[in-house]
């Protein structure tokens, strides 16, 4: 198992910032009926609260409506069973504590479906929900319609390919002045990197701007922008635990969408020790933040990942002291008659959350199958959900055979702002404009 085959691939889970999909906690509330179910009419007045949850069933990017929505009390009890709206949005008044379980079949055509791969079926659980939650099974892509502009860029003796990363879109051009960017339509301004590359693919100068105004008609005029060469970036890893046998860090330049990173912007050492020091190459340009990723992996089996967005500075240092998580001293195994995942961790720095992914395929019933669960983090173990009903065909059965994985998440915001952010596959762009350091403890290791 080689450290970069993780690099890219956060699959099941990510590193989480304080936004992603959704609205900022304070705005997911707004919505949220205030006004108390009246089954709760004699509760007692110091007793929980109970308030509107919104669910909002998304597949493949795109809204489903009619996807089945089960809301649980925090014992398993049922209190409704409803099927999204048009706008893919169920409601339904809950105590804290409950369980939102959003049911996701196959409604897109078979195209699609293979395109994307996976399980046709899918329930997304998540535990200990509170009022105002606006729990959502997935990220909607929006597909914006795009807009052709010409671009004046620095005239670059040897210069072969230009690549541009913007807000709006990117573009990758060859020398062939005028040069033409397609950027989404409706951008009015966009921050740009961009990259100026000779014959064999060297970095003959970077410049990042933001803010760039894009006209309704004329050329956006960068040619006066004065390029920088990359330039030699220290890194260095302290305090690393002696059960740490590899580990490499990923630096780059980050500006919102736009990420940055040079062809030799990975640092590993060839054996690690309880300090590491050494540099990578970054672009020259500066923008707004820095992205460090570390990898580190222990010796009879485990990985995690830290991610951090920091501001620009002239180096970058890590202190593992208190920041990893506990390994998985042993794989996941699901008790298939009391639908409890368990396992055997380490110490280490406390998660906030956990989530859950198994798939299987039922072959006497003829399909596949995804639960997942999103749940707060408790030592060694997590109950899946029980579901009523015609859904409860994807309760896990004696013949069933999943594939689980299991992560241990900490971000340092808490489990309650965390929840809506864990539905679906992460990756490291989730902390893009919010500064903050996210950590993650992988059970899938020893592949």
């Amino acid at each position: 198992m080689t450290p970069q085959r993780y690099l890219l691939s956060l699959t099941v889970l990510s590193l989480v910032g304080v936004t992603g999909c959704g609205d900022e906690p304070s705005k997911q509330f707004a919505d949220a009926n205030p006004n108390v179910d009246a089954r709760l009419g004699d509760a007692a007045l110091d007793a929980p609260a109970a308030g509107v949850v919104k669910a909002v069933s998304i597949r493949f990017g795109e809204i489903v409506p009619g996807a089945t929505v089960i809301f649980q009390n925090a014992d398993g009890s049922t209190i409704s069973t409803k099927t999204t709206d048009a706008n893919g949005e169920a409601t339904e008044t809950m105590l804290p504590g409950g369980t939102v379980n959003i049911v996701l079949e196959q409604t897109f055509t078979k195209r699609k479906t293979v395109a994307f791969g996976g399980p046709t079926n899918e329930v997304i659980s998540f535990v200990g929900v509170k009022p105002g939650d606006v729990l959502r099974s997935g990220d909607l892509f929006a597909v914006a319609p795009m807009m052709s502009h010409q671009i004046n860029l620095p005239t670059v003796p040897g210069v072969s390919r230009i690549e541009i990363a913007t807000s709006c879109g990117n573009a990758f051009l060859i020398n062939e002045p005028p040069f033409l960017i397609d950027l989404e339509t409706g951008c009015t301004t966009a921050n740009m990197l961009v990259v100026m590359r000779d014959a064999n693919n060297g970095t003959l100068g970077t410049f990042y701007k933001g803010n760039v105004t894009i006209p309704a008609s004329g050329a956006i005029e960068l040619s006066t922008e004065p390029l920088l060469a990359d330039s030699t970036f220290n890194v260095s890893a302290t305090n690393v635990p002696a059960d740490i046998n590899s580990l490499n860090m990923y630096i780059a330049r980050s500006a919102g969408r736009i990420e940055g990173a040079t062809d030799n912007a990975f640092f590993q050492p060839e054996t690690v020790a309880a300090t590491n020091t050494g540099t990578v190459q970054i672009y020259g340009a500066t923008a707004p933040d820095l992205l460090a990723q570390t990898n580190y992996f222990r010796a009879n089996g485990g990985f995690q990942q830290l991610v951090e967005l920091v501001a620009p500075s002239t180096a970058y240092a890590l202190d593992f002291a208190g920041q990893v998580l506990p390994w998985f001293d042993s794989q996941p195994a699901l008790n298939l008659a009391t639908s409890e995942v368990t396992w055997t961790e380490s110490a280490g720095a406390a998660p906030e959350a956990i989530q859950f992914r198994a798939t299987t395929f039922r072959q006497a019933a003829g399909f596949s199958f995804a639960r997942t669960v999103i749940a707060p983090y408790q030592l060694g173990s997590l109950k899946i959900p029980k579901l009523p009903g015609p859904a409860a065909k994807y309760d896990f059965i004696a013949d069933d055979n999943p594939n689980l994985g299991v992560a241990l998440i900490k971000v340092g915001v808490g489990y309650d702002v965390l929840r809506p952010l864990l539905a679906h596959p992460f990756d490291r762009s989730t902390l893009q404009g919010q500064r903050g350091r996210a950590r993650v403890s992988y059970s899938n290791f020893g592949e």
